[in-house]
């Protein structure tokens, strides 16, 4: 079970949903944790006491090290637990390989969301040794941070400072409810219709031969990974801010149009924000210093993305689309790339454009041999000559659709057309005036068609599953 398939959609949300609105409020809480531990059970089955463990653990270690005689030993074993389990299921067999021994076989069997609750958890024991404590020392307030289920597949990663993410929880409304719905829609459809649509054409170029690619191929599947990746994973954050709205809870925000960015700095501030902010103030400043030079300050960018790529997986391609992005983030912050002070806009937005697509192909490709075709394609050093492997296999009018749609939701397209919309209806006054009934009528009538076009896909599909970590 994932969040986009049928028994999740039609099935575990709504008895989840019903029991809580007739629960009392003392019981909501209570009832989130079970389902949770429910879900987990569900979907990954035994490894549901991987995450039992971890708030079990890292509560203990919340207690001690908020305590005034808290040591940096106890610190350092929290955050090796965590790291272990981490790099344990994560990368056991990776690291093995690279050792010469057999691995423990892990990489098939990697619970859910472990890369999202396992920062979660060491942000938490963290910032208790700091003193941040925030009320977050309570079993329910760690345990709703690291088990709430809508975060499990995809984030946002919630810490301390993001109190709302784990308390409020029981005050309903139907303005929480109407809010909560539309967001959860908007981002089932981003995950549903478009990026496991324009992801299936990605998915079918990039098996390809890499001798068998055409310039029109590599540019196809390098753009619609670009749009499978950033609309399912934003999606799922959606998703998740939207169910956490709905039960009253407010998650952080995940995403702000990173394809709109006009630098490499940009795109970094507005892609999965909740994790960028981590490794800023967990590994950045830690290794850059207060007043750290120029040289010391590039290298813990490096560092710091290295982590980002090895964050999502094992594999040398990650490692290098991560250092890939830190040496251009470097390059910028220490002005040898004067991006920002082009005049012309669309260029700088091109530079960016092109330096995060070529990322997106290191990430996607799987190996350096196959990212080095898929790129040389790309730049016009294509091998195939379209006859066996034509492009019209491949891109269907549901892909152009997907893509069409893809394109408009990753500008910001839609606000700018649900504010014409309302300026056209005469529906800015809001309350209960005629226009704005009408306004509310018609987002109403877009969202349910949303809704239901995205079942009867994930239906048909079963809901493909985030494989991106």
């Amino acid at each position: 079970m994932n969040f986009t398939s049928i028994h999740f959609l039609c099935l575990f949300l709504p008895l989840v949903l019903a029991v809580y609105c007739i629960a009392g409020r003392r019981l909501r809480t209570p009832w989130l944790l079970l389902a949770g531990l429910a879900f987990y059970a569900w979907a990954e089955g035994w490894l549901a006491l991987v995450i039992a463990g971890s708030v079990l653990a890292n509560w203990l270690f919340v207690l001690r090290l908020s305590k005034d005689d808290a040591s940096k030993t106890a610190l350092a074993a929290a955050v090796a637990l965590n790291l272990g389990a981490l790099l344990y299921f994560g990368y056991g067999d990776a690291i093995a390989a690279a050792m010469g021994i057999a691995g423990p076989g892990t990489a098939a069997h990697r619970p859910l969301g472990i890369s999202f609750f396992t920062l979660t958890a060491i942000s938490f024991v963290v910032e208790a040794r700091r003193g941040e404590r925030r009320g977050a020392t309570a079993f329910s307030g760690v345990a709703m941070a690291i088990s709430f289920f809508p975060r499990l597949a995809a984030g946002p990663i919630v810490r301390p400072a993001d109190r709302d993410a784990w308390t409020g929880g029981g005050s309903l409304s139907r303005e929480s409810l109407a809010l909560g719905a539309s967001r959860f829609i908007v981002g089932l459809a981003k995950k549903v219709l478009v990026a496991d649509t324009v992801g299936a054409a990605a998915d079918r170029i990039f098996a390809l031969p890499a001798g068998h690619l055409t310039v029109p191929l590599a540019w196809t599947g390098a753009l619609c990974f670009a749009l499978q990746f950033y609309f399912a994973f934003s999606g799922l954050s959606d998703m998740a801010i939207g169910l956490g709205r709905i039960f009253g809870f407010t998650l952080p925000e995940n995403f702000r149009y990173p394809f709109a960015a006009l630098s490499v700095r940009d795109h970094w501030r507005r892609w999965h924000i909740t994790l960028v902010d981590w490794m800023r103030d967990y590994l950045y400043k830690p290794m850059a210093g207060d007043a750290g030079s120029l040289p010391r300050r590039g290298l813990a960018v490096l560092l710091a993305f290295a982590a980002v790529g090895l964050w999502h997986g094992a594999g040398w391609h990650l490692l290098l689309w991560g250092l890939w992005n830190g040496l251009f983030v470097a390059l910028e912050q220490a002005g040898a790339i004067p991006v920002e002070r082009l005049p012309f806009r669309p260029l700088r937005w091109l530079y960016t454009a092109l330096v995060v697509l070529a990322g997106y192909v290191l990430f996607r490709a799987g190996s350096l041999e196959h990212a080095g075709a898929v790129l040389a394609a790309m730049a016009g050093h294509a091998g195939g000559d379209g006859a066996e492997y034509h492009i019209i296999y491949y891109v269907q009018m549901d892909t152009i659709l997907a893509f069409l749609f893809g394109v408009m939701g990753a500008a910001p397209l839609l606000p700018w057309i649900d504010g014409r919309l309302r300026g056209l209806l005469g529906a800015d006054g809001g309350g209960e005036t005629v226009p704005f009934v009408v306004y509310r009528t018609v987002k109403a009538l877009i969202l349910a068609g949303l809704l239901a076009l995205s079942i009867i896909r994930a239906a048909a599909v079963n809901g493909v599953p985030f494989l991106f970590m």
